[in-house]
């Protein structure tokens, strides 16, 4: 995964609205986030998937 996607999941993660919607490309971006399945995307809310979160945890670790 790129360290952009990386990135933007951490923004998400810590809630940085402000952050995310200065991103560039943002709805491309959270559309491969959404088929990678590191995210769910509702009409009230964006949630990390436990697969989103284990590649934050993972990227951590490195």
């Amino acid at each position: 995964m790129s360290p952009h996607l990386i990135k933007l999941l951490e923004l998400l993660n810590k809630g940085q609205v402000e952050e995310i919607l200065e991103e560039q490309d943002l709805n491309l971006h959270l559309n491969d986030l959404v088929e990678l399945k590191m995210i769910e995307i509702n009409a009230e809310e964006i949630t990390l998937t436990r697969e989103g979160l284990e590649v934050l945890e993972s990227h951590r670790d490195n």
